[in-house]
């Protein structure tokens, strides 16, 4: 992530105390963790100090640094979240902040004088396996926005489903610096969080951890349809469903954030629905000529035993077929047709992940 410095002078830059931080800062910047964004005139007062409160090493990768701030800079401008430490800040508070789109996480330089806090970025998924399809969406905007030379890495945490809040909180409690990020398991527009996400309530920050919670029913929701169609295993029941899509979502896109690509929909649960939020499903339902229709549906009232209509469901491991169809591919070029309303999730995801993951492009070369 980018970690701006501000507020310094040459009594904090070479005061031992701060000097701690001060080096492990760089250090993130050599391992290609973290980027450092300063004056340059930060970067020289520890290149030219004689009193060696830095060393060689430290002193060389002030020096790639100082040369990349040009390069670097630049990067502000692409990303919604960033660090700032303020050097006039002496204790341990933490503060974040939110200017217009972008938010900043502030601190003085003692919190990190536990090098443990400029690791990889912590990010919290509900499944582990999410890393692996959000690492696709962050490749795509970093190409989009000619940032691909950024290094990308995070430290994935598994939330495990119903455990993710207390994950959560066990972050924050440390006092490590951690986003989490959620679906919000919605199934019509109007309707309420599903209990991971409700559990969180509507607080974006707490202590050192930020909350996103997206607004898609889950993460197969962010699978481009096309994708869907030909790593998914071809049947009579599955073509229907990618017919009902394909042809629903050319004038209600929207529905691909609320429909269930796993376990599908049945007729009484969209009378349900709708009746307790709004017509939504049923309008929808009754404009496709994609799947078998029922008497129920026109009479608009359901009492069968076994559902008589539903909309299939693409089966409980779409999200791994589809990550490995993208993968036997180049994965460096996939860029698949993304419709506005997707494509505008996958901007929205691709930045925020790419705020907290970009590092340095270039090895700190050393002599």
């Amino acid at each position: 992530m980018l970690i701006q410095l501000k507020n310094y002078n040459s009594e904090h830059i070479l005061s031992t105390e701060t000097s701690i931080s001060v080096d492990n800062l760089l250090r993130s910047f050599q391992e290609r963790k973290h980027i450092l964004l300063s004056n340059r005139s930060f970067f020289k007062q520890i290149i030219d100090e004689k009193k060696r409160v830095y060393s060689h090493n430290a002193k060389q990768v002030a020096f790639e640094a100082m040369r990349g701030q040009t390069e670097y800079s630049s990067l502000i401008n692409l990303v919604s979240f960033y660090i700032i430490v303020d050097f006039n800040i002496i204790d341990n508070t933490t503060k974040w902040t939110e200017n217009g789109s972008t938010v900043n996480f502030t601190v003085g330089p003692n919190y990190f004088k536990d090098s443990s806090r400029l690791q990889a970025s912590n990010i919290i998924f509900e499944n582990i396996t999410d890393n692996d399809f959000y690492q696709i969406i962050v490749n795509y905007f970093s190409r989009k926005y000619k940032a691909n030379l950024c290094n990308i890495n995070c430290n994935p945490i598994n939330g495990g489903g119903g455990t993710t809040k207390e994950v959560f909180e066990r972050c924050i409690q440390n006092e490590n610096l951690v986003l989490c990020l959620l679906d919000n398991d919605k199934k019509h527009p109007k309707g309420p969080f599903g209990s991971t996400s409700k559990a969180f309530g509507k607080e974006k920050f707490s202590k050192t951890g930020m909350v996103k919670i997206l607004d898609v029913h889950e993460i197969e929701s962010l699978i481009p349809l096309e994708t869907l169609e030909f790593s998914t295993t071809n049947s009579v029941t599955r073509s229907k469903t990618i017919n009902f899509l394909k042809s629903s979502l050319k004038n209600h896109e929207e529905i691909k954030f609320y429909f269930d690509h796993k376990k599908g929909l049945e007729l009484k649960t969209a009378f349900e629905l709708d009746k307790l939020h709004g017509p939504f499903w049923i309008p929808l339902l009754k404009q496709s000529r994609d799947i078998e229709r029922s008497d129920c549906l026109d009479e608009e009232k359901c009492v069968c035993k076994e559902s008589c209509m539903k909309v299939d469901g693409l089966g409980e491991n779409i999200l791994s077929k589809s990550i490995e169809f993208i993968q036997k591919g180049n994965l460096q070029i996939y860029t698949p047709q993304l419709p506005p309303l997707l494509e505008s999730h996958w901007i929205e995801i691709g930045k925020l992940l790419f705020s907290w993951c970009c590092g340095p492009s270039k090895k700190t070369r050393l002599t």
